[in-house]
């Protein structure tokens, strides 16, 4: 390490500076306004409370939704949220939470260029890996749109494991190793961002049906490499049904319906199918990259084509640029229509898998440019490299405007955010209540901004009428959230009666007095909520969220799983240990 320091200390610097840059500016900027803006802040700061307040895995976070709680973390990938607790917490100790969010953002960046780098020395020397790695984090789709316009950060820090995840596959399948590291990296990707993940799995079978295809010669070794990968996907997919089992299991329980929306149809936002674009602007900013995908791809694997270069390299390179480029277009609809990767909504989405590519071939590009670039004959590769060039620029001018906008307006606001969160986590009974005060105030002339501001006010309003009843039936009472997803109520009642209280009504929760006794919880149809009926005097009574099926299964499989792994480390260990002979005393 010592000597690979020293000889590209250069490189190394390099790095370091620019590494140093991107956490200064992100610190100066904090986290700009993108989309999913007071989503993610709200979600950081509650979920960075409750983990330090002793819960490891805080499923309900009781700051939301302006202190009545929200189930988000029963459904949204728990990785992103431990990486800002943990790593920016220590970063940037006593910043704001839209400092901090922001900080984390710019780790995965870092890191992101890190694995790239770790992947592409696999193929190239390094300074044409780092070249590579460098593009890769500020790519347009990977840096713009997915932390400045769109802000998902679950799918930025799947985009730091997948150049781990790709390595991975490769060497499982060139030279039969690190199946444990391939399920590593797989559960890191679900516990990151299902939708990415889903579009990676599609990528990496492709890949490895086309590496059975090329590489080998009969029908009997084609079907031993892929089985290659069964166990360890089955390990990787165990790994984390801690999370998605219940994830997937329990949508019907809240209001998922919002997803099966026409906004939500893959099939709405197709390319080329000669309708209106569902959001022309959202689509305006992704097409520019998918050009540059499809230019760059082609251009570096006709290069390496002519060499009769058909390595993972080529693979890695074509496979999933002309992946999203068809997924993006109208020849993709039987696809989304009826199979499963129609949960992933927007085909815009496959284009994270792109930049990937984009990466590699502009290294490509790159190589073969300077060294035929003196030869007058070399035409082809001039020519990929001017084009190649000529649509990285494009590809960055549609997304910047937007990136620019949402920064000033995320500058200097650097905690200025509401409690909220995706509508589709909210508890039915409650949700349809906030949905008719909202229906009635919205008209066709607010715009999409505007709507999410009028539907949290109705949300606001509907936690504070359910306040105010509950502060009107036990004058005096407190309901004080507790961590691993319990509350303790504390009433002192003149005579019985049935206490409405401010927490939505969900299926899951239970309710049971200090010594145990189980109490009978109902849904007030006015508000929403539960409520509770109660005996005169004082009562101590622990609100809490029972552990579903779905829950108790999926950790058993986790714990099960997290067993095998360790001991498949161990048995790895003690193979690849060298023999020493038996000391004797014998001299």
């Amino acid at each position: 390490m010592r000597y690979s320091f020293t000889q590209h200390w250069r490189l190394s610097a390099v790095a370091f500076i620019l590494s140093a840059a991107l956490l200064a500016f992100h610190h100066l900027v904090g986290t700009p306004h993108g989309a999913s803006f007071h989503y993610n802040l709200s979600w950081y700061e509650g979920f960075r409370n409750a983990f330090w307040a002793g819960d490891l895995y805080p499923r309900f976070v009781p700051d939301l939704w302006y202190g009545m709680g929200g189930a988000d973390f029963y459904f949204y990938g728990p990785l992103p949220f431990w990486f800002t607790a943990i790593f920016g917490e220590a970063t940037c100790p006593g910043c704001s939470t839209s400092e901090v969010f922001s900080i984390s953002a710019a780790w995965m960046m870092i890191l992101s260029g890190v694995t790239f780098f770790i992947f592409a020395r696999r193929f190239f020397e390094p300074k044409w890996a780092a070249f590579g790695a460098i593009l890769y984090v500020f790519l347009p789709v990977h840096y713009l749109l997915n932390w400045y316009v769109a802000q998902t950060i679950g799918t930025i820090l799947a985009l730091v494991i997948l150049p781990i995840f790709a390595l991975a596959t490769i060497q499982l399948i060139e030279e039969k190793r690190s199946g444990i590291l391939f399920a590593i990296c797989l559960a890191g990707l679900t516990l990151s961002h299902l939708p990415t993940t889903l579009i990676i799995i599609h990528v990496v079978a492709l890949l490895v049906l086309g590496a059975a295809i090329l590489r080998t010669e009969s029908w009997r070794e084609r079907v031993h490499l892929v089985a290659r990968f069964i166990p360890w996907s089955a390990l990787g997919i165990a790994l984390s049904a801690i999370y998605w089992l219940p994830a997937i299991t329990l949508l019907d329980t809240v209001s998922s319906n919002m997803l099966y929306s026409d906004y939500y149809d893959a099939t709405n936002w197709l390319l080329l199918d000669g309708r209106p674009e569902s959001d022309p602007s959202d689509t305006q900013r992704f097409k520019g990259s998918l050009i540059l995908a499809v230019i760059a791809s082609l251009g570096a694997g006709s290069l390496l084509y002519a060499k009769r270069d058909q390595s993972s390299l080529f693979l890695w390179i074509i496979v999933p640029a002309l992946l999203a480029a068809f997924l993006m277009t109208i020849l993709s609809y039987p696809v989304w229509k009826y199979w499963i990767i129609n949960k992933v909504q927007f085909p815009y989405r496959t284009m994270v898998l792109a930049d990937f590519s984009i990466a590699l071939a502009m290294v490509v590009i790159g190589q073969h440019a300077i060294k035929a670039w003196p030869d007058k004959a070399a035409i082809r590769v001039r020519l990929v490299a001017i084009f190649s060039a000529l649509a990285l620029f494009a590809a960055y001018l549609s997304p910047l405007s937007k990136s620019v906008e949402v920064t000033q307006s995320g500058w200097g606001q650097t905690d200025e955010f509401l409690p909220v969160a995706p509508p589709e986590y909210i508890p039915p009974a409650f949700m349809k209540l906030a949905l008719d005060r909202f229906r009635e105030r919205v008209t066709d002339e607010v715009n999409n901004q505007d709507r999410y501001i009028l539907f949290f006010e109705e949300m606001q309003v509907g936690y504070a009428d359910a306040q105010t009843a509950f502060e009107s039936d036990a004058p005096g009472a407190t309901l004080v959230p507790q961590i691993n997803e319990r509350m303790n109520l504390t009433v002192d009642l003149p005579e019985a009666k049935t206490v409405r209280l401010p927490v939505a009504s969900w299926t899951f929760w239970r309710a049971r007095m200090a010594d145990g006794t189980p109490l009978s919880l109902s849904e007030n149809a006015e508000l929403g909520t539960l409520q509770i009926d109660l005996p005169a005097g004082r009562s101590d009574i622990q609100l809490y969220l029972i552990k579903t099926p779905q829950q108790k299964i999926g950790s058993l499989i986790s714990l099960l799983a997290l067993l095998s792994l360790l001991g498949a480390i161990i048995a790895r260990v003690r193979l690849n240990s060298p023999n020493k002979p038996l000391e004797t005393s014998v001299a």
